[in-house]
């Protein structure tokens, strides 16, 4: 098993190469979920100078979060996928799409953020530590 994994966006202009990751983030803020168009968005946590991204300089769209921080995120602008999203708040982090790489690769989820934004039906995840907002320092779960 290799300590580094390769994904890539849906066109595969990009192209992201990373140590194999050992945390999972899934976020269930609002603007995630109209990010991913889904319940929640899963993001691999990781230092940023780990990340080798081959492709263009990707489109970004910046926005403030719920504490007042500029929260950045990239997408290939050829197919649309997700590519990474960046904090201000966190210097060196970025979270990487999990949805980029093979499943196989992926581990379990070790955090969830903004929990009190779940619907009713959805469940928290067994293997994460639940936090009912966001956070303000590096994830260490």
């Amino acid at each position: 098993m290799s300590d580094i994994i390769t994904g890539r966006c849906n066109c595969g202009k990009y192209e992201l190469t990373i140590p194999k990751p050992d945390k999972l983030g899934i976020c269930h803020c609002i603007d995630c979920k109209r990010w991913s168009g889904s319940m929640h968005s899963s993001h691999l946590l990781m230092t940023a100078s780990s990340v080798k991204i081959t492709g263009p300089e990707p489109k970004t769209f910046q926005m403030k979060g719920d504490k007042g921080g500029t929260m950045t995120r990239a997408w290939c602008d050829g197919c649309g996928s997700g590519l990474w999203i960046r904090p201000e708040a966190i210097p060196n982090f970025l979270g990487v799409k999990a949805g980029l790489f093979d499943a196989f690769d992926i581990p379990n989820p070790t955090i969830e953020l903004y929990t009190r934004n779940m619907c009713p039906w959805e469940t928290t995840c067994a293997t994460a530590k639940q936090f009912e907002g966001g956070m303000q320092a590096a994830p260490s779960a």
